[in-house]
């Protein structure tokens, strides 16, 4: 009498909470269900931090520098590769060398136009100078403003990134032709001041 098999005593414990012992006989297979290892697997699947938090942005891809250079990408994809395979800043742009500060207005790099046209203000350092420094370090440059953008582009909504890449990126021709304008009026405005000067100095003659 002293002995009992565990299904003895779990008929015992359900006559003595009031429970008919076939009721828990039939729970049984029910139980074993909700505590089934597939169940508790997705459980702690479901619990466990994501993978993707805290990732670092993927890398900028072909395409999305090629959005944002827009016309001549390959061209500058290629430049900006051999610039990074030899470690230099020493490349060569005839777009930069023969249009200096509008190349740059061109392609939207305006700090760099703010700062040339500071530099062409200094007497001392001459066109000519300030174009072939344009021309050498043009590529380079650029490369340099290509890479700030993509690698804020990381926190761009991918539905969005393409668009705002072309938007930010690729050629301006309004501030070239303002600047045009300007360069053009200072022009005529000296060439203006010097013949006025001229022909009032041959009238002060007579």
């Amino acid at each position: 009498m002293s002995e009992h098999t565990d299904s003895d005593a779990v008929v015992a414990n359900g006559a003595v909470e009031g429970t008919a012992p076939e009721e828990v006989v039939a729970a049984a297979p029910i139980i074993e269900e909700v505590v089934s290892a597939p169940v508790v697997e997705e459980v702690v699947a479901a619990q466990a931090p994501s993978s993707n938090v805290g990732a670092a942005p993927s890398a900028p891809t072909f395409d999305e520098a090629a959005t944002f250079i827009g016309p001549k990408a390959d061209y500058y994809i290629a430049q900006f590769q051999r610039l990074d395979a030899g470690s230099s800043m020493v490349s060569w742009n005839w777009s930069a060398f023969l249009f200096g500060i509008f190349w740059l207005l061109y392609r939207k790099m305006y700090l760099y136009a703010l700062i040339a046209f500071a530099i062409l203000c200094i007497p001392m350092v001459g066109a000519l100078i300030f174009a072939i420094g344009c021309g050498i370090l043009g590529n380079w440059l650029y490369k340099k403003k290509v890479e700030e953008e993509l690698a804020m582009a990381a926190t761009y909504p991918p539905a969005t990134k393409q668009a705002q890449l072309a938007e930010r990126g690729g050629i301006t021709w309004l501030p070239v032709i303002v600047a045009s304008v300007i360069v053009l009026i200072l022009i005529v405005s000296m060439c203006g001041l010097g013949a006025l000067s001229f022909f009032a100095s041959l009238a002060s003659e007579f």
